[in-house]
């Protein structure tokens, strides 16, 4: 017993030791693929608390898996070898085995639905259209203390419009308080002039973004209907707003016009009526959203937002126009902090990070339990061959064809594997529908899913019970009779 307790924890201890080694290769990897601004990601490395946990790890794994079957080879004395003691102790032994390669691959199945579900969300995700033409656009953050006064923060605005859209190159400059794709927006209850809501469908969520009026240019997205608002309007004229089209179908579902209507985020104060001019398509807010929402446009001269981000679309190397961005915001205003100028492409990418992540990682952890059951499955199935080589021999001697003894190994791997993946498919179904409750867009019960990952798990399960079938319908039927 203590001669298998020692042999398991030094195998065990190897296999920590070969992890962490692959850990600490891994460690720069995972800190590249993570999502920009994720605080403490510097601090990702190997140090002596984790190396000290993966050998601890591995020695609970290496006891936990050396007393069973060390007390179960306790309990037969060794004058019961030859009289049938063998044989239930192998019998024992073999079914705990079998019950620990029925978990893995129960295991496997669930693993490899799970990483095939974030898989599928995450290229549903990248696949989905933003709504705007993210090509050739440019942008950059400014900042202001929050005490700054409106007219300050205004002026300063179209000072560097004027001066951004002087630049060589640049077709047209707007500014907005977010970018699409990349964020939430201001959001509030809408009132409309004239209607009442049912209180279960009343607009209480409709979000607001602050543009200029060229902001729709920039980012391509096309008008469908009226015209955009005006950033300088007449004195005392009314302020104006567009719709996108998912909150005029929502405002406006029996067909009324909404052009001309009347809205406000607040009713009740004075001045903050605006009529809507335009009817913009939609775009997307946030890549976490599965639709897009419903929005309202106003001019960003008649709001308040101290964190203006300018846009260009510019048809210049992007460097240039870069440099001229830069240069604008300091020849209004050299004490206004500015953020790197960068494109919106690279923006709408960084979204993609974090669920590039996680399916990234669910991928990893995938392959590796499909690999761990696989192993299992074929040391399971070898051990069964050379515990059973006297009975295979006896076989093949009174007349049955390798054939046969290799499909007798096949069926019983693959009986098991059978078994093990039905369970793992059962098992799966809950996380399938969290995991289509966090990711939007996806199907919990999605077919694909389940058929791929039962067919790689089968495909690898036969190679792995091939190979020990194989050497089961080579044995020497002489050979194996001669020993004992």
């Amino acid at each position: 017993m203590q001669t298998a307790i020692v042999e398991s924890l030094l195998l065990a201890l190897c296999g920590g030791a070969l992890g962490l080694a692959l850990a600490s290769l891994s460690a720069g990897a995972l800190r590249n693929l993570l999502p920009q601004g994720l605080p403490r990601a510097d601090a990702i490395a190997i140090n002596l608390r984790v190396i000290a946990f993966g050998f601890l790890l591995a020695l609970v794994c290496g006891l936990a898996s050396a007393i069973f079957p060390a007390w179960q080879t306790a309990r037969f004395r060794l004058t019961h070898l030859r009289s049938g003691g063998r044989a239930t102790a192998g019998r024992d032994r073999m079914r705990a085995r079998t019950a620990f390669v029925f978990g893995q691959i129960g295991l496997a199945a669930m693993v490899l639905i799970g990483a095939a579900l974030f898989g599928r969300g995450f290229l549903k995700l990248i696949e989905r259209p933003t709504g705007v033409r993210a090509d050739g656009v440019l942008t950059m953050r400014t900042s202001f203390s929050w005490d700054t006064q409106p007219p300050k923060l205004h002026g300063f605005i179209a000072q560097t419009l004027d001066r951004m859209r002087q630049i060589p190159g640049v077709s047209h400059a707007a500014v907005t308080d977010r970018l699409p794709a990349n964020g939430g927006s201001q959001s509030g209850s809408l009132a409309v002039r004239g209607r009442t809501f049912d209180p279960r469908t009343a607009p209480d969520d409709i979000g607001r973004r602050a543009v200029s009026e060229d902001y729709f240019a920039v980012m391509g997205i096309p008008l469908r209907r009226g015209r955009v608002f005006r950033d300088q309007l007449p004195k005392g004229a009314p302020g104006e707003a567009v719709l996108n089209e998912t909150l005029a179908r929502r405002l406006f579902p029996n067909g009324e016009d909404p052009l001309g209507q009347w809205i406000s985020f607040n009713p009740d104060r004075p001045g903050t009526w605006r009529q809507v001019t335009g009817i913009v398509a939609d775009a997307q807010r946030s890549p976490r959203e599965p639709a897009p929402p419903a929005e309202v446009y106003v001019s960003y001269s008649t709001t308040y937002w101290a964190i203006p981000t300018f846009v260009t679309r510019t048809s210049a190397p992007a460097r240039t126009v870069m440099e001229g961005m830069r240069a604008a915001v300091r020849e209004t205003d050299p004490n206004v902090p500015l953020e790197s100028v960068v494109p919106l492409e690279t923006g709408i990418a960084a979204t993609h990070r974090q669920p590039r992540l996680l399916a990234l990682l669910m991928a990893g952890f995938g392959l590796t339990s499909l690999a761990l059951a696989c192993i299992g499955l074929y040391g399971l199935l070898a051990s069964d061959v050379a515990a059973r080589r006297q009975e295979l021999g006896v076989r093949l001697a009174l007349g049955a064809t390798p054939a046969g003894v290799l499909w007798l190994t096949i069926r019983r791997g693959m009986g098991l594997t059978l078994a093990g993946l039905a369970a793992g498919l059962l098992a799966s179904i809950p996380l399938s529908r969290w995991i289509a409750s966090v990711v939007p867009g996806l199907v919990s019960l999605d077919p694909l899913v389940y058929l791929t990952a039962a067919a790689s798990l089968l495909a690898i399960a036969l190679l792995a019970t091939y190979l020990p079938a194989r050497r089961a319908a080579l044995v020497d039927p002489v050979s194996a009779l001669r020993r004992d």
